[in-house]
């Protein structure tokens, strides 16, 4: 018996290739937006860990409220931390931490954060988050 030797026909390999094209054209905009959300979310944890910083400031100096003058010792702390997600930090007189998203690692858009501080009576800190509305932000920080 002769047994003839069966291949998939040009129109078939056409078929899969344009089927792993238009799955990769829906992967690839979603992979990136992941990429950009975990590179925000980076953001965030630096910017906690220096309203965590701040905090502990107040509670060591004794402040009874947060104006212009609470956290002058704090002042000047703009730095580049050696990461290519971030450009810079900040933490200004009213303890307001900012830290700034490098552009490029976010698809061209400007991206901050900003965590303000707010004193409650019992003398602890809350803090408001803001993005000034990066599309990369989650909802707890508009």
């Amino acid at each position: 018996m002769k047994y003839r030797e069966r291949g998939f026909s040009l129109i078939e390999l056409m078929i899969v290739i344009a089927i792993i094209g238009i799955l990769a054209a829906i992967a690839v905009p979603a992979y990136r937006n992941y990429i950009y959300k975990a590179r925000f979310s980076e953001l965030l944890v630096f910017a906690d860990n220096a309203s965590r910083q701040v905090g502990e400031y107040v509670i060591v100096t004794g402040a009874t409220a947060i104006d212009a003058a609470t956290c002058t010792a704090m002042t000047n702390k703009a730095s580049v931390n050696g990461t290519n997600i971030m450009t810079s930090w900040a933490i200004s007189n009213a303890c307001v931490v900012s830290v700034v998203g490098t552009p490029a690692q976010f698809g061209g858009v400007a991206t901050n954060v900003t965590f303000t501080p707010t004193m409650l009576g019992d003398g602890s800190v809350t803090w408001a988050c803001t993005s000034a509305g990066s599309a990369f932000a989650p909802s707890s920080c508009p």
